[in-house]
């Protein structure tokens, strides 16, 4: 789940799947970089943030 507020966006892990961010498995929320890998079991998303 990618949430957005004032001080940036994060994700945090939901539905059981395992989660990593530039290929760190992730227990708990995470800020969200510029750039940032998310991969979720076989899908990979690059995350972007355009102002």
């Amino acid at each position: 789940m990618v949430n957005r507020r004032k001080e940036g966006c994060f994700i945090k892990p939901a539905g059981g799947k395992e989660l990593k961010v530039n290929g760190k498995i992730i227990d708990r929320r995470c800020d969200l970089k510029d750039g940032d890998l998310v991969e979720v079991a076989s899908l990979k998303l690059q995350f972007y943030l355009k102002e």
